[in-house]
């Protein structure tokens, strides 16, 4: 399948930090008094798109579904880049957690071709615990990552 054939088998549009998606699941049940406990979107990156750096104030699970490989970079608050090749391959990992307060974005290294993965978050995503990075602002904490923040910053 091509990635123009998984966005309309799965109904997904463009999602504010790039790439698509569709959440496909946000729990009744409410934790905090008003937030849903979770949250599970598909998402879909493909040839040059990147999922900029971002963090949330939940944790985040990423499953690797079809298509390239996808690179996902993780820089945790003590300042240690951890890289995670997603794919189908016993090589690769099919699942990643991210722990709250990581900074992290993904890319295709072919730059060609998709990657399709879901993302589970809970407490549920929300726009409010959502914090889009800037490249100054990232490369002031981390300046030893300056080449890929270059890279992976909008």
């Amino acid at each position: 399948m091509k990635a123009a054939d998984w966005i309309e088998h799965l109904n997904l549009r463009r999602h504010p930090e790039g790439g698509y998606y569709r959440e496909i699941f946000r729990t009744g049940k409410m934790v905090d008094g008003n937030k849903p406990a979770m949250t599970s979107i598909y998402y879909l990156l493909e040839n040059n798109e990147i999922s900029a750096f971002h963090r949330l104030s939940s944790p985040e699970v990423w499953y690797y579904h079809a298509g390239y490989p996808l690179m996902l970079y993780v820089i945790h608050p003590d300042g240690r880049l951890v890289t995670h090749l997603m794919n189908t391959d016993i090589s690769g990992e099919q699942q990643v957690a991210i722990e709250p307060g990581c900074w992290f974005a993904a890319e295709l290294p072919s730059h060609f071709g998709y990657a399709l993965v879901s993302c589970a978050v809970a407490p549920a995503f929300t726009f409010d615990n959502f914090e889009l990075g800037t490249f100054d602002e990232l490369s002031k904490l981390f300046p030893e990552h300056e080449e890929v923040l270059r890279r992976l910053c909008q």
